[in-house]
C-alpha cells in the first residue's frame, strides 16, 4: 500500500522533471505554472500547493542542480586544468550512461546565462559558488598565467556553458565530442 507520503513525493517527483525540462528549454520568464502541469499531469493548483510559487519551484530546481554540480567539482584533481579535463570527460560519461541528465545541463546553463533569472535566485547560486573551491582554484590558475583574468565566476561561466552547450549539441545530433583541450582553449590565458 502506498503512503500519502510516498505519492507527495512521486507528485513532486513527477512536477520537479517537468519544471526542468520547461525551465531548460523556455527560460523562466516563457515558463508558466500551466506548463508545468500539463507537461507533468498535474494541475497547477496541486504545484502551488507542494512548491508555492513558479519562483519557489525554480530556486529549488536551481539550488539543487548548483549544489550538485559544486559537489561534484569537489571531487576532482586541484588543478584548473585536470579538473577541467575531469568535468568534460565526466560530463560525457554521464550524459552517456542517463540522457535524462541533458536536461539539467540545459537547465542550468539556461539559468546562468539568462537575463532573466530571478535575482535572489542567482544570489543564492552565487553563495553556494563562493562556498565552493572553484573560486579559489581559478584565481590560483590566474595567478600562475594558467587562465584568462576577470571574474572567477565570469570565467568559471564561460567555460561552462560553452562545454555544456557543446556537449549537449553533440549529444542531440549524435555528433563526436570535440578534445577537451579544445573546452579547456577557451579560458587559456594566451
Amino acid at each position: 500500500m502506498v503512503t500519502m507520503a510516498e505519492r507527495r513525493r512521486a507528485t513532486d517527483d513527477r512536477i520537479y522533471k517537468a519544471a526542468v525540462i520547461e525551465f531548460g528549454e523556455n527560460g523562466y520568464s516563457n515558463t508558466t505554472l500551466a506548463n508545468v502541469a500539463k507537461s507533468s499531469g498535474i494541475t497547477p493548483g496541486l504545484i502551488v500547493q507542494n512548491f508555492g510559487s513558479k519562483e519557489n519551484l525554480y530556486r529549488k530546481i536551481a539550488i539543487d542542480i548548483t549544489n550538485k554540480i559544486h559537489q561534484e567539482l569537489e571531487n576532482y584533481s586541484s588543478t584548473w586544468e585536470l579538473r577541467c579535463t575531469s568535468i568534460v570527460e565526466n560530463t560525457i560519461k554521464m550524459l552517456n550512461a542517463d540522457p535524462e541528465i541533458i536536461h539539467c545541463m540545459k537547465f542550468y546553463i539556461s539559468t546562468i546565462n539568462s537575463l532573466d533569472t530571478p535575482e535572489e535566485v542567482f544570489r543564492d547560486m552565487m553563495e553556494i559558488y563562493h562556498r565552493s573551491p572553484v573560486n579559489r582554484i581559478i584565481k590560483e590558475a590566474q595567478s600562475r598565467g594558467e587562465v584568462i583574468d576577470g571574474d572567477p565566476y565570469a570565467v568559471h561561466s564561460l567555460f561552462w556553458i560553452n562545454m555544456a552547450n557543446t556537449i549537449c549539441y553533440c549529444f542531440n545530433n549524435k555528433l563526436d565530442y570535440p578534445p577537451t583541450e579544445w573546452f579547456l582553449q577557451i579560458i587559456r590565458r594566451r
